[in-house]
């Protein structure tokens, strides 16, 4: 018997996030450093450049994983929603607060959410109901992950 193959689909942009968070990290040292040589007590822009540095470390995290067994999303290792083909209802194209588009995967039920911030974002059955392809940043192998989808729900519209 043969295992289910397992693919997963990072966000296009995943190296620069990746590049961005370090280089603020260490920028941010750098600074702590001079600030304390300096005697200065301006540490506002340390603790800017590391929030800056561990968000794009974090997004550099974000990732669909699609299985035999159904497709996951793990958002910035915050939280992980996971759900069977089956589960998978319809895509809607909605709209951001900046103008934008992106693509919802709709769930029938809630999928099954984990992760240390899982209770607290995901805490709407609507928000276990939703998994967002994020198309402002495009992922990786976008279209390999579309056709993913289309084998293993042929029904699902919007797609």
């Amino acid at each position: 018997m043969s295992s289910p193959t397992t693919r997963r689909y990072y966000l296009k942009s995943r190296r620069v996030n990746w590049i961005v968070g370090i280089v603020c990290i260490a920028l941010a040292v750098i600074e702590g450093v001079l600030i304390i040589a300096w005697g200065q007590s301006q540490w506002y822009l340390v603790v800017l450049m590391i929030l800056l540095g561990m968000e794009n470390l974090a997004i550099a995290q974000s990732y669909f994983t699609t299985s035999s067994d159904g497709l996951k999303y793990s958002y910035m290792g915050l939280y992980s929603i996971q759900t069977s083909w089956a589960n998978l209802d319809h895509v809607d194209e909605v709209k951001t607060r900046f103008g934008g588009k992106v693509r919802q995967l709709v769930l029938r039920e809630p999928g099954i959410a984990s992760g240390p911030l899982a209770g607290l974002i995901l805490s709407t059955p609507q928000g276990k109901r939703v998994l967002t392809i994020p198309m402002t940043m495009s992922m990786t192998n976008y279209d390999e992950l579309i056709q993913d989808i289309k084998e293993n729900v042929p029904h699902i519209t919007g797609v």
